[in-house]
């Protein structure tokens, strides 16, 4: 049986912000996680815990992943991403 790690402490669900044109906008999402990275989080929750998830391409959720997975820069160098809304 696969082994499950759980999720505890501090892990917000983020907002995906969107460019005016209707696409990612990548740079603010980073901004937006090293902000809440050097807050000292825990995780993250991102590509729809607030709705958006549904009119993600796979393309912008991959976008999403790797734009957050660079973090942290401060603050808490444990907090990762973790996905959810996500079907495999």
């Amino acid at each position: 049986m696969k082994s499950m790690k759980t999720l505890q402490g501090i892990i917000p669900a983020l907002l995906t912000p969107f460019k005016e044109d209707g696409t990612l906008d990548a740079a603010l999402l980073e901004k937006q996680v090293a902000y809440l990275a050097d807050a000292g989080v825990d995780g993250f929750f991102i590509n729809g815990t607030t709705g958006e998830g549904l009119y993600l391409s796979a393309s912008e959720k991959r976008t999403s992943f790797t734009s957050c997975s660079a973090f942290p820069r401060g603050g808490n160098s444990s907090a990762s991403p973790a996905f959810s809304h996500q079907r495999r």
